[in-house]
């Protein structure tokens, strides 16, 4: 099977959950209708089967037949409401499921009530659940990939000149080479000024900043259980000074802050900056270490920044990324 380009609908959530922004971008289509596309839980880490992430990708589900059993590359991009071109990421091996392998995703999905909550969320944006309401399997997922495996840009490059991306606008599995060119695009040096865009962004920024969300509840819950496993309850504070949890230690209290991002350098980025303060303001020092705790992998690059706070800046920040199937954090680099 051929390396592949496909198009995901616009989300301003990272893939992890219905935004509403979907419907920006089409006029007549599913997404419009139902306020939600399909592939909007693609990046949603706690919903892992034995370790793999399944999804679904549109362009693929129209060959599902013809791919079935095989494995590719593929590079995401979206569309913006301003029709910019994005490239989202790409995932290095992609497995398409069969249609047996599809039907146990889908009974896991409702035996977990993963499948309520996908209805939920799509409620919550003003959508209707459409398909999801008596789901076929091909409905749920029709791809398969470990977390490891994906490279997500941010900031998302911009795609500028002529490319078939560019030029066709529909959601088709286009081929994908190693050397294209598009894999070199630079993201932009500014962002076209769009009052009325830059508004809309403001407010839903506004909104999510103001509402926990569940995920975070959930992940806390059972970061405070495994660490009071390994240092006992008396040591373990909750939420207490702002801070999602804190542990302390022979040395000195550690901050644990979570983060529900597609990818560990935008859990770094939000997390960062509350911790000093929470640590440090005003003239204060009241931690040793922090800890940034996502359930996103951390790739090389990010591991490199990492290291480089610490030796710049001496800021004891680390990541350690939290195991849904196995309940437990893992090593922080």
């Amino acid at each position: 099977m051929h390396n592949r380009f496909c198009r995901i609908c616009w989300n301003i959530l990272g893939w992890r959950k219905p935004s509403g922004a979907s419907i920006e971008t089409a006029a007549s289509s599913y997404v419009a209708k139902h306020r939600f596309g399909h592939e909007e839980w693609l990046f949603n880490y706690e919903w892992l089967i034995d370790g793999f992430q399944y999804g679904h990708l549109q362009p693929i589900g129209k060959y599902l037949n013809r791919y079935a059993g095989n494995h590719c590359a593929i590079m995401l991009y979206t569309i913006t409401p301003d029709k910019s071109v994005l490239l989202v990421g790409k995932i290095s091996d992609v497995y398409v499921p069969t249609e047996p392998e599809l039907k146990r995703v889908l009974d896991t999905y409702t035996e977990r009530n993963w499948l309520g909550q996908m209805r939920e969320q799509v409620k919550k944006v003003g959508g209707s659940p459409g398909d999801l309401e008596n789901p076929t399997p091909q409905a749920i997922a029709n791809v398969r990939f470990r977390p490891e495996d994906v490279s997500l840009f941010d900031p998302h490059p911009r795609v500028v000149g002529e490319h078939t991306i560019t030029r066709h606008r529909r959601y088709h599995p286009y081929y994908w080479t190693d050397n294209d060119p598009l894999t070199d695009v630079k993201p932009p040096a500014y962002i076209r000024n769009d009052p009325r865009r830059s508004e809309r962004e403001r407010i839903r920024a506004a909104q999510k900043a103001s509402i926990v969300d569940p995920q975070h509840t959930r992940l806390q819950n059972r970061l405070y259980d495994y660490l009071c496993s390994l240092y006992g309850a008396e040591h373990i504070h909750y939420e207490r000074n702002h801070v999602d949890l804190a542990v302390t230690m022979p040395e000195g209290e550690v901050y644990f802050e979570i983060k529900i991002e597609a990818s560990a350098k935008r859990c770094i980025r939000l997390a960062l900056g509350q911790l000093l303060e929470y640590a440090h303001y005003p003239d204060d020092s009241r931690a040793v270490r922090f800890v940034v705790v996502g359930d996103a992998p951390l790739n090389q690059e990010e591991q490199t920044y990492l290291v480089h706070l610490r030796e710049q800046y001496q800021i004891p920040v680390y990541y350690s990324r939290f195991d849904w199937e196995k309940n437990k954090l893992g090593a922080e680099y």
